[in-house]
């Protein structure tokens, strides 16, 4: 496993983390913002949607860019060898 190591000196905003998708689609721009905003505020939030919707996708993005900039670690599970590798 290799080690992330993000210099002190970067600012804030470069800590964005691209969306892996071709583009945002209805929903999930409010949804990722919904995110971050708990992350940042320390609170849960529970997202019930259907499959595919992007419910990962904003979980990892949210997550990396808050502990990116906290200097904090996200772990990522997942029950199957194949959704490992979907979301790597």
């Amino acid at each position: 496993m290799e080690t992330l190591v993000v210099p002190v000196s970067v600012p804030p905003s470069a800590f964005r983390i691209p969306w892996p998708f071709d583009r945002v689609r209805e929903g999930q721009a409010d949804f990722l913002a919904d995110a971050r905003l708990a992350i940042a505020d320390g609170r849960h939030l529970l997202a019930h949607a259907p499959t595919g919707i992007g419910k990962t996708a904003v979980a990892l993005v949210a997550s990396l860019e808050y502990a990116l900039r906290a200097n904090k670690l996200v772990l990522f599970l997942t029950l199957r060898q194949s959704q490992h590798r979907i979301a790597i």
